[in-house]
This record gives structure tokens, C-alpha cells and sequence, in this order.
């Protein structure tokens, strides 16, 4: 976690920020690292260019790591690949110099941060707040409008395929951690979505070293997946260990059955 960005979002909360002035505080930051990237690039000044869009990648990072996967759900889940997908175009900015894509971030992230703001003033009041607040916001028309053409500048099959990997696979988790909790079964059905993902993730991972050096986009969503398949792998464990003690409390049920069907048959003989 980078100190800068921590300290931007330590600095607000010391001021009794809300948790939306918190985000908005980093995307300030955010906003005057790509800023004074583009004017480096202007300047032909490449180092400092590096240097501030380098800064901004900590800035992502810190906010993806304040997201509340298990409080905060699906909505947590599409600011996740949404500060993927920035990440992303970042890299693809710092290697190619592209100014087009830094002036997209730049607009991008300054309509969010409104989108913020606009989303705060008008659930005011409401009783969405914490993890509510931020499913609401993700519902948010504004949020959506800009989140899609976002994601579109950054495109490609490879990309969208681990997207949408990364996607079912944070949902299998949810469901796995709703069967732990005892609101739903683990049933067959969950088994064959996590079978066929993995079937079809299994061969891009097994090039996840060539694709990393040829499209550097990628290494983030494909970290992500990692990061999610690791997380689920616990969350199995934790499955099968639940199952297997069913399945002993079961056995002990029908020994016990058994002993009863054997004692009313041996009353039954005493009349």
C-alpha cells in the first residue's frame, strides 16, 4: 500500500470525512497524477510522466484494497474490474504514451467522482449506508453510464474472457460462502459452474507467463483470478470439512435408527 495514498485517505477520515469523501479524496489524487501526466508528456519530460502515472497505479491499488468483498458484494465485485480495467489502460498509457487514453481517465474519473458526490446528496437520509450505500451507488445510472465506456476503451476477447471469468468466479464464491452459511445447498449444479471455469481458464493460465509479456493489460485480471481461485480453494476446504462432519452425524443417525428398529423389534417380540 503505497504512503501517500494511504495517507490521503487516513488524512480525510481524520477530518471525519464519510466514507464517500474518503473515495473522493483518493480520486483527487488520482486526477492530479493524471494531470500532471499529461503535462510531463507535453513537456517531453518522460520520467516525471512514468513517475506520476507509476503514482496513480498505487492510488488504484489502494483503493481496490479498501473494497469489502464479503460486506459489500456484487457492487464491491464491479468496482474491483473497474479499477482493474483502469489499471490497465494506466499501463497501456505509460508504455505507449498514449495522451488519448490519459485524457479519457482524466474525463472518466473526474464524472465519477460528481457521480460520488451526486449519489451521496440523494441517498441522504436513506438507510443505505456502508455496504448498502455502495450497492446502491453501483446501481446508480450515472455510475453505469460511465462504467460501461470505461471498460469498452480497454476491450480486447483475452481481456473480456478473464473479465467475465473473474466474474463468475466472485459469484461462486459468494454462493460457496452463503452454503457455509447454511442459506443455500452445495449442490451439483455449483460443482459444474466451478468445473467448467476452470476448463476453460486452465489453458490462459497455462500461458500466463507469455501473455503477461505480450499484452501487460493482462497481468492485473489475471492476478485477480488467481487471487479469487485461492480465496474459493479455503472457501472449499472449509465445504468439505462441513460435509464430512454431516456425513458423520448422519452415520451416527442411522447406527442410532438401526439400535431403535432393533430394541422395538425386541419389545415387540416381549408381548
Amino acid at each position: 500500500m503505497n504512503d501517500s495514498a494511504a495517507s490521503a485517505y487516513q488524512q480525510s477520515a481524520a477530518r471525519g470525512a464519510s466514507p464517500v469523501g474518503m473515495v473522493v479524496a483518493l480520486y483527487d489524487t488520482l486526477l492530479r497524477d493524471f494531470h500532471r501526466a499529461l503535462a510531463a508528456q507535453g513537456s517531453g519530460k518522460i520520467e516525471a510522466r512514468v513517475f506520476e502515472l507509476n503514482h496513480a497505479l498505487t492510488v488504484i491499488a489502494h483503493l481496490r484494497s479498501v473494497l469489502d468483498y464479503q460486506r459489500g458484494g456484487e457492487a464491491a465485485g464491479r468496482l474491483s474490474h473497474l479499477y482493474d480495467v483502469t489499471h490497465a489502460m494506466i499501463l497501456e498509457a505509460n508504455i505507449n504514451g498514449s495522451r488519448q487514453t490519459l485524457l479519457k481517465l482524466t474525463e472518466m474519473y473526474g464524472s465519477l467522482r460528481q457521480a460520488w458526490e451526486q449519489a451521496e446528496r440523494q441517498l441522504a437520509g436513506s438507510p443505505a449506508t456502508g455496504s448498502r450505500f455502495l450497492a446502491a451507488f453501483c446501481q446508480f445510472r450515472s455510475f453505469l453510464g460511465l462504467l460501461r465506456p470505461l471498460e469498452r476503451l480497454m476491450s480486447t476477447p483475452l481481456l473480456e474472457k478473464i473479465a467475465s471469468a473473474n466474474s463468475d468466479l466472485f459469484l461462486l464464491l459468494e454462493e460457496t460462502r452463503r452454503a457455509l452459511a447454511g442459506q443455500r445447498d452445495f449442490d451439483v449444479a455449483l460443482v459444474r459452474k466451478l468445473s467448467s471455469l476452470v476448463a476453460e481458464m486452465d489453458p490462459v493460465l497455462a500461458r500466463s507467463r507469455e501473455l503477461r509479456a505480450e499484452q501487460p493489460a493482462l497481468a492485473i485480471p489475471l492476478d485477480h483470478y488467481v487471487g479469487l481461485a485461492t480465496e474459493l480453494r479455503s472457501e472449499l476446504d472449509k465445504v468439505q470439512m462441513m460435509l464430512l462432519a454431516r456425513r458423520s452425524s448422519l452415520d451416527a443417525a442411522r447406527t442410532q435408527l438401526h439400535a431403535v428398529g432393533l430394541w422395538t423389534s425386541a419389545l415387540s417380540a416381549t408381548r
